[in-house]
């Protein structure tokens, strides 16, 4: 064979290496080049004003906060993933009680499918999603088609150019809205991970809730402490995950986190709410497929059921060490 060919051929054959596997991942990506919630955000709604059936999941649930227990983010090289964290239960909702507000510009069979997809929560955990009352830490779910929807967001430096260089609002407290009953002055967070002491806001659209690809259960795991399970440490030995297109920054944000106390306690679960179906991979333009479709099948669709092992960890976390799932 030519030398020239030989090369070629290698090189075809390394190029067709790290795209099919999940190893071949770049540590050279900055965090700050992974988009944050706000910026993801701007773009739907952008798009949402022009074409009302623009979804928001699950293009809203890769961003830049859900970035800091990855392998790349406390240093330039990859890790091994041996370390552990400790479990979500110092960012865990005070006695599992979550209030929320459902905004008012929905329509009542939307406000009825949100008020559904959490009382499963409260019928298979030990966790309560309540009406919100006046606690300082709460969800919101707000409609894009609310036309005060900028206010409520107070993002102004994110759809107009405007405020500081750390991504923080520069919004007068009289401009900060967002409760039920007039101006808090509070800062929103965006579909966090576990309790910050700020009202969470959920943006979705009614064709996604009332189609249920609206990703409500999985936003409120993320909300509640937990993480993506595609991200898991271990995830290579169940499912590959392909990056096309040399797209580092897509290679930095489905980065593998560092071990949990959770990851040893519980089994890697692809059919857990905070796993990657197939129509998320094809919505987010990733590859995937399962190594063991017997024992550890992808969900083709987002189902909005929560799983045994989700129940499981959602009581290990909030009730106690013990807890098992509440279904019979």
């Amino acid at each position: 064979m030519p030398q020239h060919v030989a090369a070629t051929a290698a090189t075809c054959l390394l190029l067709l290496h790290m795209l099919h596997s999940s190893n071949a991942w770049s540590c050279d990506i900055a965090l700050d080049d992974i988009p944050t919630y706000q910026q993801l955000l701007n773009e739907r709604l952008e798009s949402y004003a022009k074409n009302k059936s623009t979804r928001f999941f699950p293009m809203l649930s890769i961003h830049r906060g859900n970035s800091d227990t990855m392998e790349c983010a406390v240093s330039g090289t990859q890790r091994s993933g041996a370390g552990v964290i400790p479990l979500p239960s110092p960012k865990a909702w005070p006695k599992g009680r979550i209030p929320y507000v459902i905004d008012e510009t929905y329509r009542g069979d939307v406000a009825r499918q949100l008020v559904e997809d959490m009382r499963q929560f409260n019928e298979r955990t030990c966790l309560e999603f309540q009406q919100h009352t006046d606690q300082p830490q709460y969800i919101r779910f707000v409609d894009p088609g609310n036309s005060n929807i900028l206010q409520i967001l107070a993002m102004r430096r994110i759809l107009t150019g405007e405020g500081n260089e750390t991504g923080e609002e520069d919004v007068n407290p009289k401009e900060k809205r967002g409760t039920t009953d007039g101006d808090t002055g509070q800062q929103y967070s965006y579909e966090s991970s576990g309790y910050s002491g700020r009202p969470v806001v959920v943006v979705r659209s009614s064709e996604e809730v009332l189609s249920k690809t609206s990703g409500i259960p999985t936003s409120l795991m993320f909300i509640l402490g937990f993480n993506r399970e595609e991200l898991r440490y271990d995830r290579d030995k169940y499912i590959e995950l392909k990056i096309y297109n040399a797209d580092l920054v897509s290679q930095r944000m489905f980065m593998k986190e560092f071990k949990t106390e959770l990851d040893e306690v519980f089994p890697y679960d692809t059919l857990s709410v905070t796993h990657m179906t197939k129509a998320d991979a094809n919505d987010l333009r990733v590859g995937l497929k399962s190594r063991d479709p017997m024992n550890h099948p992808l969900k083709e669709f987002p189902d909005h059921t929560l799983s045994k092992t989700d129940i499981e960890k959602i009581n290990y976390v909030y009730c106690n060490p013990d807890a098992t799932s509440t279904t019979t």
